[in-house]
């Protein structure tokens, strides 16, 4: 078994005992701390990563493997893994039909190969928990700068509890996420697997199709529409769009990130053509990223997801704010990860990241040194410590860039606007404001170099810290010299930082597009 190192690696071997190893910078966890069904967002989070060597690791004594005797354990365990794929998993990983095998002749095994048995048993049941509290796949294989915190787990002991008290199922299902996202993500996938084949022919347009016309498509589009949609108003006879299937048309449009306004043009013919079964992989995708998350984001938190360029501000399980996001183009991803906001910055200055420097300004500035000048950044010698000497532009020596840093006074102009968000990561990202306001106005808004550009900053600032506001309340900002000042926030708020493109509301779910191209990289492994 692979260990990863900790400031305190603990490694304890007792008897049928195994106790995970986490990630760096954290503390270790005891077995005292472990939850077994629950699990909350604390500042003591472990992050815990499922190891495939956990299925070749006996630790379970044959008094513990000998409850699998009981008959009620077995039939359990068969029942669960046979319904594992309405989680979006595949009974074969957790050896089906072996176990049927052995169970359908059980009557007639050695005692010898009774043990063996209760032993693949044992095998079956700890992979299967662990799929289904961490997931299938290893997240950092997709992407190696994504921190997902997470507390461990002792497996082997929720394996013996549910064995002891003949309570196999309840306690698989303590391991999968309780969240509404998650529970009607499964709905979605049943709708999905009941309809793969029923696509029929992809649809072909050169215009869009507008309201009381009449298109020989229509009745090719409206037998797709009736598979998303099981209102009877739509009927598949008549190749005219009339007044009866628009509110059909708009809710497909409003589910795939498209703009509800009726029209069938080529982004809707598009997500028409999306087969079942693609989708089904879809929503397997995403049931997949939300076993890698807390089952518990926190009294208080602010939530991302990438794809659909939104951030939510939850407290006490209700919505108190939605802003629109600019988020990371894809060769300048946003990572996924979970953090705290640890203080807001007011008029913050802006140093300009080297790949910025290196991929964008670098060749601007070897054709006129006055380039940055120009956009309001200085240039500094890098002297390793707080002491900068301004440089003037004509000194630069434009082969050694990274021997000066180039920051951005406060100003209304600054490419961070008037706030940015300060949380612990490893990549240099934060929340902040921005001067090219605009951008909010854009569908598509994966636009930046993997920071978060909000909409509204300065009142999600004030939201979350009462200094603040009372600062603001007090000072106009037009009117005052713009310097850096930090405000702690009320309360150390979570954020959580998702990729999802598919998630469940109550008005079904809802679908965003791929902006990273990891969904087939993900369904992909799960398939493995």
């Amino acid at each position: 078994m692979r260990i990863k190192g900790i400031n305190q690696v603990i490694a304890i071997v007792i008897c049928a005992m195994v106790v995970f190893s986490c990630d760096k910078n954290k503390k270790g966890l005891t077995q005292e701390d472990v939850e077994i069904f629950k699990e909350s967002l604390d500042d003591e989070g472990e992050e815990s990563q499922v190891l495939e060597e956990i299925q070749q690791v006996d630790v379970v004594s044959e008094e513990k493997e000998s409850a699998w005797q009981n008959a009620i354990n077995r039939q359990e365990l068969i029942e669960a893994i046979k319904t594992s794929y309405q989680e979006g998993l595949s009974a074969s990983d957790y050896y089906y039909k072996d176990i049927l095998k052995q169970e359908e002749r059980y009557g007639q095994l050695s005692e010898q190969e009774k043990q063996e048995y209760y032993k693949l048993l044992s095998k079956s049941f700890k992979k299967y928990f662990s799929h289904l509290f961490y997931g299938k796949v290893n997240y950092k294989s997709l992407n190696k700068d994504w921190d997902i915190d997470r507390k461990a787990v002792d497996v082997d002991r929720v394996l013996q509890r549910a064995i002891d008290s003949t309570e196999v199922r309840k306690s698989l299902r303590g391991a999968i996420p309780q969240h509404t996202h998650y529970q009607e993500l499964k709905k979605a996938l049943a709708y999905f697997q009941a309809r793969i084949g029923k696509d029929g022919k992809d649809i072909e347009i050169n215009d869009n199709i507008y309201l009381m016309s009449e298109h020989p498509e229509m009745i090719n589009i409206k037998k797709k529409l009736k598979l998303w949609d099981d209102s009877e108003r739509i009927d598949t006879v008549k190749a005219e769009y009339n007044q009866a299937i628009i509110p059909a048309i708009k809710r497909f449009q409003d589910k795939h990130c498209i703009e509800a306004n009726g029209i069938i043009n080529y982004e809707t013919v598009k997500a028409l053509n999306v087969s079942m079964k693609t989708r089904m992989e879809q929503v397997m995708a995403n049931l997949e990223r939300w076993r890698w998350f807390p089952r518990s984001f926190g009294r208080e938190y602010l939530l991302i997801n990438i794809p659909e360029y939104q951030l939510y501000y939850y407290k006490d399980g209700k919505v108190i704010r939605k802003h629109k996001i600019v988020v990371g183009k894809e060769n300048r991803q946003t990572p996924v990860m979970t953090s705290k906001i640890a203080y807001i910055v007011l008029n913050p200055t802006w140093t300009v990241p080297e790949t910025i420097l290196m991929e964008d300004y670098l060749p601007e500035m070897k054709k006129d040194h006055n380039y940055l000048r120009n956009k309001g950044i200085n240039i500094y010698k890098d002297n390793g410590s707080d002491v900068k000497t301004l440089v003037d532009p004509k000194e630069w020596n434009a082969d050694k860039p990274l021997a000066y840093k180039y920051i951005q006074q406060p100003s209304k102009d600054n490419v961070l606007g008037e706030v940015k968000f300060i949380f612990a990561n490893n990549h240099f990202v934060y929340l902040h404001d921005t001067n090219q306001r605009w951008y909010f106005d854009k569908v598509n808004r994966d636009l930046s170099s993997g920071c978060i550009r909000l909409e509204n900053a300065i009142e999600l600032g004030m939201d979350l810290s009462t200094k603040l506001m009372n600062y603001l309340a007090k000072n106009d900002l037009d009117e005052v010299e713009r310097v850096s000042i930090n405000f702690d926030t009320d309360a150390r708020t979570n954020i959580v930082i998702l990729y999802y493109t598919a998630w469940g509301t109550n008005d079904g779910v809802k679908f965003r597009p791929d902006v990273y191209n990891l969904d087939s990289k993900v369904y992909k492994f799960l398939s493995q």
